[in-house]
């Protein structure tokens, strides 16, 4: 089965557990403003996308053992845990959507507007936003906390879920500085994409389900052989995506990390080449979130023109070609998905 259909097929089966997560928080929740975080909360997390960090916890867990209902429901945890940094990346981003819909923060906004008519609605709704996204991040352990796994194995899949929002929150904070740069070296950018999507997509997600199962430093060191460069090329499609994609499918504006100021590597490696005309209004366009349609398309065509976006795309390809070079000899029980993964990772439309 080809992976695209084994993360629709995850996502179907992930999605009742992660109802029902819900539905029992709102079961023993008395208080009609919690309730109402709690609805929000729950909206925003079922309302689609590709569930592969969950779907990487049972592989990670399958290449070891055989899949079971425990594992099935730890791995909403990584779900919860993914809704909270995408509230927050919004609120950080500025961006009023996420799948096709309000961002969380500005629905809070909403409410608060509608509700009690205040000036302060925005600010409101900002803080709302980092309040849902934190219960979001402590309901991430429960999961695993109330699965039926010895003690040890939990503690030592609590201790990478801190490591993963650490390295997370540190790739993060890189990000953002990263925006204010003059120049950024290639070597910068992997290191924040390692930190942001590798680690946390990837890598995290397969050691969770690889620990549960009791698997040696050994094959956690061979997963992390194959998740990294995977990782990377999973960043580097979603950049060339954020700027070429579709948006209907991606339920986000085209180009929102050009306004946003973004580093990503396709603007560097288009920097490093670009005349100096080019690279002025390059420059000028970061940042800019009047940016208009006519002025996007040409940012589009400049970094095409440079070969910036072949570049990335060859070293998507590479980093892929890598990962499956680290496992197509191994005896992991899960290796045809995997390679699969990496495959699709960069052929996919969003």
């Amino acid at each position: 089965m080809h992976a695209k259909e084994v993360l629709a097929a995850y996502s179907k089966k992930l999605q009742p557990i992660l109802e029902n997560f819900f539905n029992k928080k709102l079961k023993n929740e008395q208080n009609p403003f919690a309730k109402y975080l709690l609805e929000t909360a729950k909206e925003y997390c079922l309302r689609g996308g590709k569930r592969i960090r969950p779907a990487l916890m049972i592989t990670g867990y399958k290449c070891f053992a055989e899949e079971n209902e425990e594992i099935l429901n730890a791995s909403i945890g990584l779900e919860l845990l993914h809704a909270f940094l995408l509230i927050h990346d919004d609120i950080m981003d500025l961006d009023d959507m996420r799948r096709g819909k309000p961002a969380l923060h500005k629905i809070y906004e909403g409410y608060i507007s509608e509700n009690y008519k205040s000036d302060k609605a925005p600010h409101l709704g900002i803080s709302l936003g980092i309040i849902a996204g934190d219960l979001l991040e402590a309901f991430s352990f429960e999961p695993i906390m109330e699965s039926n796994f010895p003690i040890e194995k939990k503690f030592a899949a609590f201790k990478k879920l801190n490591e993963i929002i650490y390295l997370t929150s540190l790739g993060q904070a890189l990000d953002l500085v990263a925006e204010q740069k003059d120049k950024l070296t290639e070597e910068e950018v992997l290191k924040i994409l390692e930190l942001k999507t590798a680690r946390y997509t990837i890598e995290g997600p397969l050691h969770l389900g690889a620990i549960l199962a009791g698997a040696s430093p050994k094959d956690l060191k061979l997963l992390s052989d194959y998740a990294i460069p995977v990782g990377l090329a999973f960043q580097l499609q979603d950049d060339i995506l954020g700027l070429y994609g579709d948006e209907k499918k991606l339920g986000k504006p085209i180009g929102s990390d050009i306004k946003e100021g973004k580093r990503t590597l396709l603007i560097v490696k288009a920097l490093e080449q670009l005349n100096e005309e080019d690279r002025k209004f390059l420059l000028n366009a970061l940042g800019n979130e009047n940016l208009t349609t006519e002025e996007l398309n040409k940012v589009r065509q400049l970094v095409k023109d440079s070969r910036a976006l072949d570049y990335c795309k060859n070293l998507a390809q590479k980093f892929c070609n890598d990962a499956i070079a680290k496992i197509e000899d191994s005896e992991l029980k899960e290796k045809e998905f995997l390679i699969s993964l990496a495959k699709y990772i960069i052929e996919r439309t969003y």
